[in-house]
């Protein structure tokens, strides 16, 4: 049975909380056996013409980097959350889309963190560095030689006084700043609902829908199928019936501690968790075999068993 996991990132701003504060959240579905240290970098300098190496690209460095922590898979140079002395705080999550991989080196999306918090004085600001550095290095799906998963990236960037999701494909990003609450995961959350886009992304789009509109803000998404949706809902409402595709519907309840192996279904088991129920005997209908004419007609004569009580 393959685990259900996933990455979360959500944010509360101060119009939403009863202490008028910005709360900020974030898990991780990274490896159990991956060390990830907190990490202090104080407040740089650097002369002009510097260079910032991250894992497979070059950048010039910032004249100034702020203060931050942020929290490092210990093999990458970037976060997968952090802060800075700004009191910005960026999260990410894996996004997984039908772009092709790329031959050339780009960005990992947990070093576009590290960027946003070095460079990024407020969560705006961040957001600028951020869609630049995607614009101009790239992200997302390429090949590398050094085992490490790629993947395009989705983004909450916040401050104490106002929030953003930033998603990515590519090269290709779109920005939607949040009103109240908001939470992402691991799918595309915005569709046409975003606010500022990235200038080639839409051309893009249309090229690849063979030159219909694009019903989706970037290229090559990939929607959650609506009965999956469906079912991350009912993950978390306890006692709930289960999918099961052999069957084509919806199956015996189950409670939620086995609601994992009833979703392992989506996952390519063979099967179905849920038990088929027989009919009561006395209402079963009479089936023979291939061949087994004789047969069918003693069965057809044979009398229904007595429901009268004895």
């Amino acid at each position: 049975m393959m685990p259900m996991l996933s990455c979360d990132t959500m944010v509360a701003l101060p119009e939403a909380t009863a202490s008028g504060q910005t709360l900020f959240a974030k898990n991780s579905d990274r490896p159990p056996d991956e060390c990830q240290p907190l990490v202090l970098r104080p407040r740089q300098v650097h002369p002009a013409g510097a260079i910032t190496r991250c894992q497979f690209v070059e950048l010039p460095a910032a004249p100034v980097t702020y203060r931050h922590i942020g929290s490092r898979p210990y093999w990458c140079w970037g976060y997968e959350h952090g802060f800075n002395e700004h009191q910005v705080v960026i999260g990410n999550e894996a996004l997984h889309s039908r772009a092709p991989k790329a031959a050339e080196p780009r960005l990992i999306g947990m070093e576009i963190i590290r960027l946003g918090l070095e460079r990024g004085r407020t969560a705006a600001e961040a957001v600028e560095v951020m869609t630049e550095a995607i614009s101009r290095y790239g992200q997302g799906v390429f090949a590398n030689d050094a085992g490490v998963r790629t993947y395009d990236n989705g983004y909450i960037v916040a401050d104490p006084r106002e929030a953003y999701v930033v998603e990515a494909v590519g090269r290709q990003w779109a920005v939607k700043q949040a009103r109240g609450t908001v939470g992402i995961s691991n799918v595309f959350s915005l569709g046409a609902d975003w606010d500022r886009l990235a200038p080639t992304a839409e051309g893009e789009a249309v090229a690849r829908a063979g030159g219909s509109p694009a019903p989706r803000a970037l290229i090559g998404l990939r929607p959650m199928p609506r009965r999956t949706a469906s079912w991350m809902r009912r993950r978390w409402l306890g006692r709930r019936r289960c999918w099961t595709p052999r069957r084509g519907r919806w199956g015996c309840p189950l409670p939620i501690g086995r609601l994992t192996a009833c979703a392992s279904t989506w996952l390519g088991m063979r099967g179905s968790p849920c038990p088929r129920k027989r009919p009561p005997r006395s209402t079963q209908s009479c089936v023979p075999p291939r061949g087994a004419r004789g047969r069918a007609r003693s069965c057809a004569s044979a009398p229904a068993p007595s429901t009268r009580a004895p």
